[in-house]
């Protein structure tokens, strides 16, 4: 246990150095073994679309620095991209903290980058754009560019939301390969070069040239390459038998925390924890390493504090170290109360996909088709079954209004309370874990003390506790838990007539008519299951939104002012002439009319699901979600042909965006958790007959 004085002796002496002792904090060199080229700028909070003009003028000078490079190396450059010109971001910051900290320090990716690229970390101007044609919308930060000596564009992966050193890497191999560039091994036959240079084949013929019975050296290197190539099954066998042929301290330390990552990397949880443990204990040079893995595997078991003191430790112990600096951004607060790194967010990512899922793609979306929903399901599941924390919660957002996280408890209630449905609606994937997990989340969303009442945002905790609590109603069989359910209820309906406001809308932070109609469609709901809803309540609201309402269900962005243009609304236009249809004000044809237009706009909607701003008018990735899910609980109110014709527009393009590591999302902000419940609250009302 910590010694309680010696902390608050840590913390007054950091608030003492203030600036200058942060500048030596081990998360600040993480990306510091890979020698970039630089622009040199700071990618900063709330800087959208920022530009140092007088660096700006250098771009086109460090491309043909990396031009030079690359062809008196006979390299491709590796054009690393934090930031796009532009004001589709509001928090680049975020997204490059966790590529400095999950990939471009993880050593896989440093060797082989160090052998392979010329590396370039540069933004993406307007300068650079008309050299590369690598431009925005085209690409969205952050991204990785691979172009030639010349200049041309080779490949490139953009918007990369899953940070998984090992996809990236395999992504990097694939380029290599095709663009011949592992001839220039030729030159080196160290079997430990031509690891870390990424040519696995050429390092396995020269293993079998000189493969013996008994050399576990062999047989360590043997798994590494297995590893990379994501044979597990293989990579175990050979560490076994190594760890049976050597009694040498440091190599069995190695053997163990390699058997370690394997295990994790297959999605074995706790056989993982049990090996990491072990390797942890030993003498070994990987001890740190086999730590830091312990705490993420810690991590995604729902032990997130047992992970975060591990993180703890390890800043302290190996500050000298990339475990350290990594561990150091786990630990480290951002001003909005989230770590900066991205481990305990559930962003970085250490477990393997399925095969279909790697190659050169452009993105960490990997597309389905409708035959695959019961995998994207389970993936999903899985996901957010691993993301849940100790409290019950999912506690990864980080959406705050900046600079204020005062709305962000309320946040956590609201997606805790979607997440625990979501597992309701999919419980048949893992009834017992589901089970379990719902019931530690009700605890949670149920708790006033995890909320922040009369903040914003908190219109959205009560409403989607109405979410929850109605999909929980239609579970139940027994009276008595029927009668307690509908009291959480109708005490929660009995708060959200407290807060609606004169006019007889809601407010998240501002009264408007998409939060309005979010609150409505749950209060419907649980009035239909026999909850206490005020006739005047929705009525008044009902009321309001139908005296905003302009022509084909358009409704405007704030609670006041004409109706915004059709692409502004698209994503609100249907859900809120669901309610008034619910309510018997409008007609089947102005639902249909309203539905056109969410699904004649959904191709702009989705070129920003994953920027954070209002990145084109009115229109942000944080509506993405909003808009899909509450659209598609009107499909309810359809006849069957339409009903079954726009599910299958939505069916179609949700398994098209699901992320390598299962989850959904859009604003980053809003985090993995909140984008995953909604994609699986809303495949299921897409799959409901």
């Amino acid at each position: 246990m910590k010694n309680p004085l010696r902390l608050v002796f840590v913390g007054l002496t950091l608030a003492a150095t203030g600036a200058a002792q942060d500048t030596a904090a081990p998360w600040k060199r993480c990306d510091s073994e890979i020698e970039w080229l630089s622009d040199g700028r700071s990618i900063k909070d709330q800087n959208q679309g920022a530009r140092d003009r007088k660096v700006d003028a250098k771009d086109v000078e460090l491309l043909e620095q990396a031009k030079a490079k690359a062809k008196e190396s006979g390299r491709l450059i590796l054009w690393y991209i934090p930031q796009v010109a532009g004001q589709q971001m509001y928090r680049p910051m975020l997204p490059d903290n966790y590529m400095k900290a999950a990939v471009w320090t993880d050593e896989r990716i440093v060797d082989l980058v160090r052998r392979r690229f010329v590396p370039l970390r540069n933004v993406c101007t307007p300068a650079m754009t008309k050299e590369t044609k690598v431009g925005r919308w085209e690409v969205v930060e952050p991204a990785i560019a691979i172009l030639n000596a010349e200049g041309a564009l080779v490949h490139v992966l953009q918007r990369i939301r899953t940070f998984n050193a090992g996809y990236i890497h395999s992504m990097l191999r694939a380029v290599l390969a095709q663009e011949g560039k592992f001839a220039a091994s030729e030159s080196t036959d160290d079997i430990d070069e031509l690891i870390k240079g990424g040519d696995y084949d050429r390092a396995t013929n020269r293993l079998m040239a000189q493969w013996k019975d008994k050399d576990p050296v062999a047989r360590l290197q043997m798994a590494k390459i297995c590893q990379g190539l994501r044979m597990g099954e293989k990579a175990i066998r050979m560490l076994d038998e190594a760890a049976q042929q050597t009694k040498d301290a440091e190599l069995l330390g190695s053997i163990a925390t390699e058997r370690g990552e394997v295990l994790l990397a297959q999605g074995k949880i706790e056989e993982a924890k049990a090996q990491l443990e072990k390797a942890a204990g030993m003498k070994s040079s990987r001890a740190f390493e086999a730590e830091y893995y312990l705490a993420v595997a810690e991590r995604f078991s729902g032990k997130d504090e047992s992970a975060m003191a591990r993180w703890e430790k390890l800043a302290s112990e190996a500050a000298e170290t990339r475990w350290g600096w990594r561990a150091s951004a786990n630990v480290k607060k951002h001003r909005d109360t989230r770590p900066i790194g991205p481990a305990p967010s559930c962003y970085e990512d250490v477990f393997w996909s399925h095969e279909s899922a790697y190659g050169l793609r452009d993105g960490t979306c990997w597309p389905r088709t409708e035959k695959d929903v019961d995998d994207i399901a389970r993936r999903a599941v899985t996901w957010l079954l691993r993301a849940q924390t100790a409290s019950g919660g999912w506690t990864d957002t980080r959406y705050a209004y900046w600079p204020s996280p005062a709305i962000i408890p309320n946040v956590r209630v609201a997606v805790t309370s979607l997440a625990a449905a979501a597992l309701l609606e999919w419980r048949s994937v893992d009834p017992a874990r589901a089970d379990a997990a719902v019931a530690a989340a009700e605890k949670y969303l149920l708790d006033d003390e995890n909320l922040a009442k009369g903040k914003n945002e908190e219109c959205y905790a009560q409403a989607y506790r109405l979410v929850y609590l109605t999909r929980k109603h239609a579970t139940l069989s027994d009276e008595k838990a029927r009668a307690t359910n509908i009291e959480h209820m109708n005490a929660v309906a009995k708060r959200l007539a407290t807060i609606q406001t004169r006019s007889g809308f809601w407010a998240h932070e501002y009264p408007n008519p998409f939060c309005s109609a979010a609150v409505l469609q749950p209060l419907q709901a649980a009035k239909k299951a026999g909850a206490e809803v005020a006739d005047e309540v929705l009525e008044k609201a009902t009321s309001r939104l139908k005296s905003t309402r302009g022509s084909r269900g358009r409704q405007p962005y704030g609670g006041g002012g004409g109706a915004s243009r059709a692409q502004d609304s698209s994503a609100r236009s249907a859900m809120c002439d669901g309610v008034l249809l619910d309510a018997e004000i409008v007609t089947r044809d102005d639902l249909a009319t309203a539905l056109s237009d969410f699904w004649k706009y959904l191709k702009v909607r989705e070129r920003i699901r994953v920027c954070d701003f209002h990145s084109i008018g009115e229109l942000g990735g944080f509506f993405f979600f909003h808009g899909f899910f509450h659209t598609t609980e009107t499909f309810r109110l359809l006849d069957e042909k339409a009903r079954d014709e726009n599910a299958s527009k939505a069916l179609a393009h949700l398994v098209k965006i699901p992320e390598i590591d299962g989850s959904f999302l859009d604003s980053h902000e809003m985090g993995k958790s909140y984008g995953t419940a909604m994609a699986l609250l809303s495949l299921k009302n897409v799959l409901r007959k």
